[in-house]
């Protein structure tokens, strides 16, 4: 067993709504951007905030369970811990939200026990789930029993609490206002991210009639199904769509053979398509191309001169940001004095339909087009204009097709004139440019803002970006040239000095504050993509305290150490995706050492310490987690299977192994009891019971892992146990 192979590496998750996922899967670990692989998650509950979106729908699947994830665990026939979980986000890390919501208007609904003695409802929620910042968003007075509405600004996982003030002569609150680091009552998903679809194939202007092309593609989204894309196209302007032979139920990353029809078509549209758990819709649509549409290269001038003229575009951009290139042709067979002019025709193309072709204009200087200058470059310059470029949708993709046309002194053209007549109007383009003027989606997730950091400590920088045309390394971070000058979020690019640059989309990076105190510090990124559209983000300001003033501080009880504590923690979550367990082990060691409630450093310095193979010391941090407060159905199973492999060196004291398996089997059965939908625990103690010959309670726990979901892995496992019993027994 490779001891890495349950790493689910979570950072491949996409934007803010890619942490709602990593909630469901109970995932943590950090993994430095290129070396992710992504699970998907599902989140539940009732869909709100929006209509139902448009076709194609895409066939729903369920998410990767938490047996399949877990199924190559270290423990004999077990799933190990997640060597990157611990249980960071245990104590917000429901089964199901209570609510998942497309849009950003969250309405939580609830009624008070008796309306008439409520005087106020405030809803408190805490962005990330985890309770490290609650925020006061709305309040009713007097209440009502109508929903408690308000816009989130960003999409994710979130934690809420209510709290109702009553109505007698104290009016006391149900509760007090939540503290950090305090459990959630509920959780709700916000996902108002569309699946982002990369259509690398098809992707030339023409094909043979009958040839087989590739269709290839790659989807992300935090909430998409295993099998949600579907694949069709369009042969009249995306007016009917026909599905693509098995294009339908095909996975995030994939790729299929697609037999062209046979016929002639002058303008053919790929799809891929994917509608994720919240329902929301993305697709991606392939440049137009023709299939079995022939051009003449050349035509006879009509006046009997006998000369030939053939007109072809050498280089345009493929993508191009702005609204001004330069197109470069080629002239063949003709000289200067028989080429009258050549005309440039364009047409739009956009949410998978083209416009017609209008005639743009000629170019104004053909002085070097012809055969005594072989060696010139004839260019025109095209800038799209204003109204097409201004009324693009930010959802759609756009496209421009180009067409040139040469015209002879006699009045003979090099191609068909594509205006008029169907066969002119359906010409296809001799070149198609891809317009992008959208900015990249950026986030900064860390530093947010608030936090103090004592000088010459590291400081982690973690960020996301994501776009159509964005390279391998797009990313720059900045840091303020003086720190003690006046700082804002509008600062001027002069007033900042680059930090790193050529990073990659999604990372983080270490710096190490300076030796200063500081009160207000910024950190600023930036995101170019290809063809230079830039977004930065600037975070909100955080402190540099000297050490000695950090330490007079919590001495006096001004600081809470659990400030410190996840400092090191996040820090070790940084040297886990490294694979620095070492590092990250004392890391954890400090933030205990700081904070010993501290739950989830507990849990993740165990699972560590657990592939370290020092499973009594993986206990003990088990159970310290649970005298922290962390009795759960994962730290119970965890724990069982420290037992378990405690037990395992014992074979020749059976006295020993006993109480070791005694142990181990009480946590197991604690955390069935904790998790109704626990198969793995369920797992272990039927494992336990078939091997002490108790098969009648082993049968009983085999009976309930299928009942839970019999097509996970320990679905499987419990519905092949049970007939091999069969077998035995025939």
């Amino acid at each position: 067993m490779n001891r890495r192979g349950n790493d689910f590496r979570r950072w491949e998750w996409r934007g803010m709504a890619r942490r709602a996922a990593m909630v469901v899967a109970a995932a943590l670990g950090i993994a430095v951007a290129g070396v992710s692989a992504p699970v998907f998650g599902q989140g539940a509950g009732a869909v709100g905030g929006g209509s139902a979106v448009a076709p194609p729908p895409a066939p729903a699947g369920a998410g990767m369970s938490a047996g399949e994830a877990a199924a190559t665990g270290a423990a004999p026939g077990l799933a190990g811990p997640d060597r990157n979980a611990g249980m960071i986000l245990e104590a917000a890390a429901p089964e199901r939200f209570d609510y998942t919501f497309r849009t950003r208007r969250v309405s939580i609904p609830y009624k008070a026990m008796d309306d008439t003695q409520v005087r106020a409802a405030e809803l408190w929620v805490d962005a990330g789930g985890r309770g490290e910042r609650w925020t006061l968003v709305v309040r009713q007075d007097p209440a009502t029993a109508q929903p408690l509405v308000y816009e989130e600004r960003q999409d994710g996982v979130f934690g809420y609490l209510i709290r109702v003030q009553g109505g007698g002569a104290k009016g006391d609150f149900s509760e007090p206002e939540p503290e950090r680091l305090q459990r959630a009552r509920g959780y709700f998903l916000v996902d108002s991210i569309p699946p982002r679809i990369t259509l690398k194939s098809p992707n030339r202007t023409s094909y043979e009639p009958g040839a087989t092309v590739t269709v290839e593609w790659m989807a992300s989204d935090v909430n998409l199904s295993r099998n949600a894309v579907v694949a069709d196209y369009t042969t009249d302007g995306g007016r009917t769509w026909n599905p693509i032979e098995g294009g339908k139920g095909q996975t995030a990353v994939g790729s299929l053979a697609w037999p062209l029809p046979t016929g002639v078509f002058p303008e053919i549209v790929a799809r891929v398509a994917a509608v994720d758990n919240a329902g929301n819709y993305g697709e991606a649509l392939s440049t137009p191309f023709s299939v079995g549409f022939t051009r003449a290269p050349g035509v006879t001038g009509a006046s009997g001169s006998g000369r030939q003229l053939s007109v072809a575009i050498a280089s345009t951009p493929e993508v191009i940001g702005s609204r001004d290139f330069t197109i470069f042709y080629t002239v063949d067979n003709a000289t200067s004095s028989a080429l009258r002019h050549v005309i440039l025709y364009y047409k739009v193309w956009k949410g998978g339909r083209s416009g017609e072709w209008t005639e743009y204009g000629r170019d104004p200087d053909i002085s070097d087009v012809g055969a005594s200058n072989v060696n010139a470059r004839p260019s025109m310059r095209f800038v799209i204009p204003e109204q097409v470029f201004s009324d693009r949708a930010e959802s759609e993709q756009f496209a421009v097709g180009l067409y040139l046309l040469g015209v002879l002194e006699d009045g003979s053209t090099s191609a068909p004139q594509p205006t008029g007549a169907a066969e002119g109007k359906y010409l296809p383009p001799m070149q198609w440019v891809n317009v992008d003027n959208k900015k990249p989606f950026l986030e900064l997730h860390h530093p947010q803002g608030g936090e103090e950091f004592v000088e010459g400590e590291k400081v982690i920088i973690e960020w996301y970006s994501a776009d159509r045309n964005l390279g391998k390394t797009p990313v720059a971070l900045y840091l303020p040239r003086d720190f003690s000058a006046p700082q804002g979020a509008d600062m001027a690019a002069d007033r900042w000095q680059l930090l790193a640059d050529n990073l990659p989309a999604e990372g983080v990076y270490i710096w190490k504050a300076p030796n200063t105190q500081f009160p207000h510090v910024r950190v600023r990124v930036t995101a170019r993509d290809e063809v230079g559209n830039v977004t930065e983000r600037v975070s909100q300001p955080f402190a540099v305290v000297g050490r000695k003033a950090m330490a007079a501080r919590q001495a006096e009880g001004q600081v809470n150490a659990k400030t410190q504590a996840e400092e090191h923690y996040r820090t070790a979550r940084y040297h886990i995706g490294q694979h620095q367990d070492q590092r990250a082990m004392d890391e954890l060691q400090t933030a205990v050492m700081l904070w010993p409630q501290f739950v989830d450093a507990w849990v993740t310095l165990g699972t560590l310490q657990y592939y370290a193979n020092d499973f009594s010391a993986a206990r003990d941090s088990y159970e310290r987690a649970l005298t922290a407060g962390g009795d759960s159905g994962k730290v119970n199973y965890y724990l069982g299977l420290a037992y378990e492999r405690m037990a395992e060196p014992h074979y020749g004291d059976a006295n020993v192994r006993d109480a070791m398996g005694a142990k181990a089997e009480h946590h197991f059965t604690r955390a069935a009891e904790m998790g109704p939908t626990d198969q793995r625990s369920r797992a272990a103690l039927a494992k336990r019971l078939l091997a002490s010959n108790q098969r009648t309670a082993a049968e009983k726990y085999l009976d309930e892992i299928e009942q839970i979901d019999k097509a996970t892995y320990w679905g499987r496992w419990a519905a092949e146990e049970k007939q091999r019993l069969a077998r035995r027994d025939a």
